[in-house]
């Protein structure tokens, strides 16, 4: 979790500048009418034809474009008249034709439908005929508009693909535009970015943002840690990343993220320390000082021992400088060491500063390339440059992971307390919209769980995969004799009887094995338990190869999280413990227990006997009943069959009696119900289909009416919140 929220403190550091720098940017491309110069430029390709610039002009073309200078004569070409139409004319700023205002007067936005009203106008004037669309055709057949080859071109070939429908025509003309915009909008964010990456590189220097000192800080420092996880929290839940183009707007949001970043740096810290500066120190104000004094011709005064003059001098210049006193009698010792020349005193004057200009010259001397913090600032410059919306987007996906799991306390109240959560499944209904008996199932269990004996509540299919009734499992001989037969649930003001059938169950024991040394088993010296390696998958946080099994195998405690000093995990050959890697991440949460171990490439061949995932599936409520499923315990392969998908169970062990996993699947064997296909130490093995195909990694087994049952987790589910990745 350290190196989380290590990840979530950088990327809200990204994000507030990033939209501080994306304000400051819209703001300048609002007073300089960046917008509406871009979509000039785009109305140019589309009404003017493109002529290649004769070599001499080449690099000044490319400088004017650059800068999205108008061509003078732009206002002479056929989109120069498309912009003096009065649909588009009127559509630009009123009084801002003045030569020295640098703001464009052209509108900087102009609608599909004004486009195309304003084409035809143009075509259609220039026409003859009984109607418009005979107007436009001749206009286009006689070239009375005098449009440029390639425009004319363009147009005919409109004509000509409308099959002489003039309906038609007006769609070819408004999809022109609509390419064109997409075009323009990439145009605009280019110029965008590089005016990110100019700002970026400029705050990050001036206000001290390097990447390197910021994550060596959130290393070190737990609080600023937690300080800065605390502060995402606040703007995932309240900021607006969308940046106002209207100055009054923009000016309201500037403010409040300028106070978002003062909050943060205060956590941080960052600023410019000024202390290595040789302008700070005392002595040296000191020279600077009697260097001004004698170029003011004030020497006489100090030499004549006037230190009430020397006070006042030194008040006057308001440097900071409290003991004035010692400072005086200082000065006067420095005085008599100071040339008398006026060259030398005219220099020495020029080179008094008042503080700023050391600041400055401290900066670009602490920023050269030459120097780390150059790389820390070029790295921020980048990451400013991917926009507000990049980080805000990735800042939500960072808290709400970290919310799976923020902290032991929270962690654990999710493994011993059922939430009623929801799903959303892929049709984009959650369980609760889709039937009566979900929603009394989640209605109910709470009350039920404080029922001594109780197991589990899952929905019941029938052949046409319809839920008919709720089973309700309990523990042998713990059946309450007046648990109801019914219970009733009202949706839209409509009361619905759902049966319930009561069956005998037990919880379901986790597949770890107590001081078993099995061949290639996974084992925890912090708990003595092992399990078992299911394959090796790819760490998207390090990039690293790692080793995929159960949560519930390499914890160290009973919360499940990662505790550095017993992360050690080791792997048992020929009956020997060996070390094998350590613990990177582990969660145990309703729908998770999955844990990744990384090792050290010296080890692989500890571990060549385990496959690399390239692919997975998850499966279908039609293969129930149908499908063989292989388990790769480290006993041998077992082959059973996919009973039941979207089950939810209680597991108990020994460090936490009471675990409740949601949506497993469960295996059975197909030729003996009663037979035990699982065993404790087989928990993490992986769980394939009869093409080898991986679909999930097995938890535990329990027996359900005098028959076992082993169980599996979706590896679709751990893939996601894991943060894993395929080969």
């Amino acid at each position: 979790m350290v190196i989380l929220d290590i990840f979530i403190g950088l990327v809200l550091v990204y994000f507030l500048y990033s939209l501080l720098a994306s304000i400051i940017a819209e703001m300048f491309a609002t007073w300089v009418g960046m917008r509406a110069r871009i979509l000039r430029q785009g109305i140019d390709n589309l009404l003017n034809d493109k002529k290649p610039a004769e070599l001499w002009f080449d690099f000044a073309k490319y400088i004017k474009d650059l800068f999205l200078v108008e061509p003078r004569d732009f206002r002479f070409s056929k989109a120069g008249q498309f912009y003096k139409q009065p649909s588009v004319k009127y559509l630009g700023k009123v009084g801002e034709d003045d030569w020295w205002n640098i703001r464009n007067k052209k509108p900087s936005y102009i609608s599909r439908d004004n486009y195309i009203l304003t084409t035809l106008n143009m075509l259609s004037n220039s026409g003859l005929g009984n109607c418009e669309w005979d107007k436009i055709k001749f206009s286009l057949e006689k070239n009375s508009l005098n449009l440029e080859p390639d425009t004319l071109k363009m147009f005919r070939d409109f004509v000509m693909r409308s099959n002489d429908s003039y309906k038609n025509f007006i769609t070819l003309i408004g999809d022109s535009f609509d390419d064109m915009m997409d075009r323009v909008n990439g145009w605009y964010k280019r110029k965008i970015s590089v005016l990110l990456f100019i700002l970026g590189l400029f705050m990050a220097i001036m206000m001290n943002v390097d990447t390197f000192q910021i994550t060596s800080i959130l290393s070190n420092k737990a609080e600023v840690r937690n300080g800065l996880v605390n502060l995402a929290k606040l703007n995932v839940d309240a900021a607006d990343t969308a940046v106002a183009q209207k100055p009054e707007y923009q000016k309201a949001q500037y403010k409040k993220t300028i106070n978002q970043i003062t909050e943060m740096q205060n956590l941080i810290g960052n600023g410019w320390d000024m202390k290595e500066s040789k302008f700070l120190n005392y002595e040296s104000r000191i020279i600077n000082l009697t260097n001004f004094i004698l170029f003011k011709k004030e020497r006489d005064s100090i030499r004549k021992n006037n230190l009430d003059k020397i006070k006042a001098i030194l008040k006057k210049q308001k440097l900071g400088i409290t003991d004035i006193d010692t400072i005086g009698a200082i000065l006067k010792i420095k005085l008599l060491s100071i040339s008398k020349q006026d060259t030398q005193r005219k220099q020495a004057y020029f080179v008094y500063d008042k503080i700023g200009w050391d600041k400055i010259g401290h900066i670009a001397k602490e920023s050269l390339p030459n120097k780390q913090k150059f790389w820390g600032f070029l790295i921020t410059a980048l990451a400013l440059s991917l926009g507000a919306q990049f980080w805000f987007d990735l800042l939500k996906k960072l808290v709400a992971l970290r919310g799976a799991g923020v902290k032991p306390d929270e962690q654990l109240q999710n493994t011993k307390s059922l939430s009623n959560p929801t799903r959303i499944d892929s049709d984009g209904l959650s369980q609760y919209e889709k039937n009566p008996i979900t929603l009394a199932i989640n209605s109910f269990r709470p009350k039920w769980e404080k029922i001594t004996g109780f197991v589990a509540a899952n929905p019941k299919f029938d052949n046409n995969a319809i839920e008919k009734y709720i089973e309700v499992m309990f523990e042998q001989n713990k059946i309450p004799s007046n648990f109801p037969k019914t219970i009733s649930q009202t949706i839209d003001n409509e009361t619905i009887n759902i049966p319930i059938k009561t069956i005998i169950g037990e919880k379901a024991k986790l597949g770890m094995a107590n001081g078993v040394l099995a061949e290639n088993a996974i084992y925890q010296p912090a708990t003595n338990s092992s399990g078992t390696a299911a394959a090796i998958v790819k760490n998207i946080r390090t990039g690293q190869s790692a080793i995929l099994t159960c949560g519930h195998v390499v914890r160290s405690d009973s919360s499940a999280f990662v505790d550095n000093e017993k992360s050690a995990i080791d792997i048992v050959k020929n009956g020997m413990k060996i070390r094998l890697g350590f613990v990177k991440n582990s969660v145990m949460s309703i729908f998770c227990d999955a844990g990744i171990v990384e090792f050290d490439k010296k080890n692989e061949h500890l571990i060549n006997h385990l496959p690399k995932i390239t692919k997975y599936r998850n499966l279908s409520e039609n293969e129930c009943d149908s499908t063989l499923l292989t388990i790769n315990t480290l006993g041998g392969i077992k082959t059973g069959i996919l009973k039941e998908i979207g089950k939810y169970h209680t597991f108990t062990d020994t460090l936490n009696p009471d675990i409740r996993y949601y949506d497993l699947f469960t295996i059975a064997s197909a030729s003996n119900p009663a037979e035990q296909l699982t065993k404790g130490g087989d928990s993490g093995a992986l769980i394939v289909d009869s093409t080898n195909t991986p679909v999930g990694i097995l938890v535990g087994a329990s027996k359900v009416e005098g028959n076992w049952v082993s169980y599996g987790m979706k590896l679709s589910d751990i893939f996601e919140i894991m943060q894993l990745q395929k080969f």
